[in-house]
């Protein structure tokens, strides 16, 4: 399972690898609308997604920040447009209002440099995304 991830997260983030005529062609396979088969442990998502990015940020994420989520989470790597990340539970706290999803802007979270943070009580995770 774990090799049908790594394929598919660098497939999903074709065009952010390799030289840089390879993510030319990356375009053509790169996935913007994405979320893998499954969660990763933190220690192993960080360094698929420096792998998947090449070493590069993408807008304000970079792979390190995944470290300021607890240890225990469990990440799914997503692509909507920019960089999302699913985490089981509600690491962040966030106090849910009357409805199923609520979002906290980046102001609510500068170590993370993230553009939205949202938890849904229904699936209990938490989306995490970049733009």
């Amino acid at each position: 399972m774990k090799n049908k991830i790594r394929a598919s997260v660098l497939l999903a983030y074709s065009d952010c690898h390799g030289p840089e005529a390879d993510m030319r062609a990356g375009m053509a396979t790169r996935n913007l609308n994405f979320r893998a088969l499954g969660p990763l442990p933190v220690s192993e998502a960080m360094p698929l997604m420096e792998e998947a990015l090449g070493g590069r940020t993408y807008n304000e994420f970079a792979p390190e920040l995944l470290a300021l989520l607890p240890a225990s989470a469990q990440v799914t790597i997503a692509r909507e447009y920019g960089v999302a990340v699913y985490v089981k539970g509600n690491p962040f706290n966030i106090a849910e209002p009357n409805r199923n999803s609520y979002s906290k802007n980046a102001e609510d979270n500068p170590k993370l440099k993230t553009d939205e943070i949202s938890y849904d009580a229904e699936r209990d995770e938490s989306r995490i995304w970049w733009d």
